[in-house]
């Protein structure tokens, strides 16, 4: 494992999305409290980065990158149960160097 990489996993009970960066760092979120999920373009001059963001009914939010492993299959098991996170690259669409968000999914 690369030390620098981040990794997302669901475990399915509970149902629970986690993300992993380095040895320590852990962050989880039960996607039973999920209320809206945004797709978030961070367009700056050095590089493109979407991101998915978990908003939580605790008013939490979680953040997942398109670089992240495994964010195809994240996105691929989320599907079904939230439909519209299979269109989280739409939010590309747009003018150069602009901050856009678009949402894909609400409860």
């Amino acid at each position: 494992m690369n030390l620098t990489e981040s990794y997302l996993k669901i475990t399915k009970s509970p149902w629970v999305l986690s993300r992993k960066s380095g040895l320590f760092y852990r962050r989880r979120i039960f996607l039973d409290n999920v209320v809206e999920i945004l797709s978030i373009n961070r367009d700056a001059i050095t590089h493109d980065e979407i991101q998915i963001c978990f908003k939580c009914s605790d008013n939490r939010e979680f953040l997942i990158s398109e670089f992240d492993r495994n964010f195809k299959e994240v996105v691929d098991a989320l599907k079904l149960t939230f439909p519209g996170i299979e269109n989280w690259n739409k939010v590309s669409v747009g003018a150069p160097l602009e901050h856009r968000m678009l949402t894909l999914w609400s409860k």
